[in-house]
């Protein structure tokens, strides 16, 4: 089983249903136009907007941590960005 780390970008109710909306979290920053939608979370790396999918929640191993209010608008940047819904 591929194990990778995720930041959750769905809300609680959809996440009850067990399917879970999430952006993946790699250990560099994107280079070129992909930098625009990505986003520092500190010490777990960064999350790549255009890399979004849906994981089942009973593949989740452990929490790493919580994403900051800063990050966390950050993020709905990104996602706003990458979905074309400015």
């Amino acid at each position: 089983m591929r194990e990778r780390t995720v930041l959750v970008v769905s809300c609680d109710p959809l996440n009850e249903d067990g399917r879970i909306l999430v952006m993946d979290i790699l250990d560099i920053e994107p280079p070129g136009r992909r930098g625009m939608v990505s986003v520092s979370l500190g010490e777990f790396g960064c999350g790549y907007g255009h890399l979004l999918g849906v994981a089942p929640s009973d593949r989740f191993v452990e929490r790493l941590g919580v994403a900051t209010a800063e990050q966390m608008t950050a993020v709905k940047s990104v996602l706003l960005t990458v979905l074309d819904l400015h």
